[in-house]
């Protein structure tokens, strides 16, 4: 699953799976789908072995994206502030079928924030407004309590609306 080619195993790896299970009303209702979560984190454990000693740090799904993250075991003293978030924008922004999972954290005093999105309209369509608006609705409503980014999504909105 991960070949390096003879360069040193990356300290953190970020895995993002889209339609990872099924999606079925049953798994939309009933949070289906823990079994898919687990077998991906073990399959991908199970394989980053022959690079190092990786750990699980976290995961964070909604319907069918998945975000997934591992880090060396000599890392893990190092992340902190771990947290994850979702952001449903389909329906108006009360269905999963399209948003985005997110996880962010420092790597000791530089944040990272990692997203997983899917969505509107389907790639390869020209309405390319719709999809950076739908960007900037995911950054904008994503861990609101932290006001992470505020300034960068006013700047895309300025340039946007020229």
């Amino acid at each position: 699953l991960f070949n390096t080619e003879g360069n040193p195993a990356p300290d953190v790896i970020v895995v993002g799976l889209q339609e990872y299970i099924v999606t079925s009303a049953t798994s939309m209702v009933m949070s289906a789908g823990k079994e898919g979560i687990q077998l991906w984190q073990d399959t991908i454990l199970n394989n980053l072995k022959f690079l190092d000693k990786y750990d699980f740090v976290r995961e964070k799904h909604l319907q069918g994206m998945l975000l997934l993250i591992f880090a060396k075991e000599k890392m893990r003293d190092r992340i902190t502030k771990v947290e994850a978030d979702v952001v449903k924008t389909g329906g108006g922004g009360y269905v999963g079928n399209k948003g985005a999972t997110l996880i962010k954290l420092f790597i000791d005093d530089s944040s990272f924030c990692f997203i997983n999105c899917h969505i509107e309209p389907a790639p390869g369509s020209t309405a390319n407004n719709t999809r950076l608006l739908n960007l900037i609705d995911i950054h904008q409503r994503a861990f609101q309590a932290g006001n992470i980014g505020r300034s960068t999504v006013s700047f895309f909105l300025e340039e946007f609306e020229e």
